[in-house]
């Protein structure tokens, strides 16, 4: 058990030697985090690993989700099943040829997004479309 535990440490170690920023660290290096939490589950404690670092389980959940349930078809790497409300990646290139398309190059873009909407072409709310 002790074993693991230090299998478990040194692996998490690497993670640590990246930043001395704990959480941006920890939250970049997600994917590696949860394969070692996966890979010795059965000898680690769960509980005792997340409140050592400071990671609530529904976080530490979320992120298994993203990383064991990948999609390469979606456009933020998502599976559709899981996260239903994303774009497929269909509607985003028809978002980005209307932008950028000079039949509505002086239309607002909730005018834009309307008219997609009216027609049929994408299924998105204005929200969507008005984006930082």
């Amino acid at each position: 058990m002790i074993r693991n535990y230090l299998k478990f440490a040194a692996t998490f170690s690497g993670i640590l030697k990246k930043s001395s920023q704990f959480q941006n660290t920890l939250s970049e290096n997600k994917e590696q985090f949860v394969w070692s939490i996966i890979r010795y589950r059965k000898k680690i404690n769960l509980k005792l690993i997340l409140r050592l670092c400071n990671i609530s389980s529904s976080v530490f959940y979320h992120w298994k989700n993203q990383v064991l349930k990948k999609c390469p078809s979606s456009p933020f790497q998502l599976c559709r099943r899981i996260y239903s409300n994303q774009l497929t990646a269909t509607e985003v290139n028809n978002m980005k040829e209307m932008l950028i398309d000079k039949r509505f190059c002086y239309w607002p873009v909730n005018s834009i997004a309307y008219y997609a909407l009216r027609n049929n072409i994408v299924n998105a709310s204005l929200a969507t479309w008005c984006f930082d």
